[in-house]
């Protein structure tokens, strides 16, 4: 009987606290964030967007292959690009309304606690920060491709800097 109690509790606790991102669900993704003024990297909270890789489009529209309205999404056109590539390697690159704007950022990685709901980066072997992801859910986005529908569902991530 007592073990029944345990596993209700669990089944009970882990139902509130909700699903958990696993470190395979980031593994070769692509995010976009707000970087205005560059808000991405001082900010304490911000949002970071899964961006779909399933959605057909024509990158001779001009467009970076990025299918999202950054525009429409933020209100301007800076935003930052985080991959989480396979092997832990990170790119960051940085747009500036839909041209690569300042740099794509070299020599980072990432390392992710599913337990904590923690996100580290480093460049090369220093900590350089630390997110706590507080909130997952689904959401809408504007994207800008004629031949598909005017917002797609995707991921989204509200995450709290820690020092």
């Amino acid at each position: 009987m007592r073990s029944i109690l345990i596993i209700l509790l669990l089944f009970f606790v882990n139902n509130i606290f909700g699903q958990t991102i696993t470190k395979k669900q980031f593994k070769n993704t692509r995010w976009i964030g707000d970087n205005r003024n560059p808000s991405f990297y001082e900010k304490d909270t911000f949002f970071l967007y899964q961006i779909p890789e399933n959605i057909d489009y024509n990158n001779s529209e001009g467009f970076h292959s990025n299918p999202i309205d950054i525009v429409k999404l933020f209100g301007h056109g800076h935003s930052v690009e985080i991959t989480f590539k396979k092997k832990m390697d990170l790119a960051i690159t940085e747009w500036n309304n839909d041209e690569e704007g300042l740099h794509p950022i070299n020599d980072w990685f990432w390392k992710y606690n599913s337990r904590l709901k923690k996100i580290q980066f480093y460049r090369k072997t220093q900590l350089k920060e630390t997110f706590l992801i507080i909130d997952q859910f689904k959401t809408e986005v504007p994207i800008r491709i004629a031949s598909q529908p005017s917002k797609v569902e995707v991921m989204g991530l509200q995450l709290v800097r820690t020092y």
